[in-house]
């Protein structure tokens, strides 16, 4: 039989060995992770609205103007004593052209300018009669600004006037060989008015199908 002393060891014993068997035992438990969702915050997006301004060009030619006659003059009869005779398939002259620009998007063109020259397959016929004093070019080809549209387009009228030259006195040639005789003689010449009228009037129908190049150019407003 135990002493009352060795009964109290025994139980604490006892005791110690239950409490280290509960503490091995909490160590298996497990708090399981989970996803996490935060949709607290948020991003502003920014973006910007597109500005074209691409400015367009179309040209064409108004009334059918933009064929040069050295014809007759518009009112042309062949008068009693008329040595250069005009015939009815000779058409009467039209010196001036007349083209017609609309520029789109206008509120972004800064101008329309314009100018013309001989293509280069009719260049040396036509440096011919213009360097022998037939004919003039246009000295200057005017743009004029005529209307603005509603949806942002924007028209200009160009002309320009072709001119016959100081060796006819600036007059149609009809006007001018027939205001003298076929036989006489140009001043400090022995050539015939009706020699020197042979000799122009072949250098001119050289031209005759001759092309002329219109070049228009529309400005991009840079400041815009």
């Amino acid at each position: 039989m135990l002493s009352k002393k060795n009964r109290i060891v025994a139980s604490l014993v006892s005791l110690g060995s239950v409490l280290a068997l509960a503490g091995a035992g909490y160590a298996a438990w497990v708090i399981a992770g989970s996803d996490q969702t935060d949709n607290s915050q948020g991003a502003t997006v920014e973006a910007y609205a597109v500005t074209d301004k691409r400015i367009a060009l179309s040209v064409a030619a108004k009334d059918d103007s933009n064929t040069i006659v050295f014809g007759k003059p518009k009112d042309a009869t062949n008068y009693e004593g008329a040595w250069l005779i005009a015939e009815n398939d000779v058409s009467a002259e039209d010196l001036d052209f007349h083209f017609v620009a609309t520029v789109d998007n206008a509120a972004y063109c800064s101008g329309v300018t314009a100018s013309i020259a001989i293509a280069e397959a009719n260049k040396t016929d036509w440096e011919a009669v213009v360097t022998a004093d037939y004919v003039t070019a246009p000295t200057e080809v005017i743009v004029e600004k005529k209307t603005e549209g509603e949806n942002g387009s924007a028209t200009y009228d160009i002309s320009g006037s072709f001119a016959w030259g100081t060796h006819f006195g600036k007059r149609n040639p009809y006007t001018y060989y027939n205001s003298q005789g076929a036989n006489e003689t140009l001043d400090s010449s022995t050539t015939t008015y009706a020699d020197d009228a042979k000799k122009a009037l072949t250098a001119l129908y050289k031209l005759n199908g001759a092309k002329f190049v219109l070049t228009v150019k529309a400005t991009f407003d840079t400041s815009k």
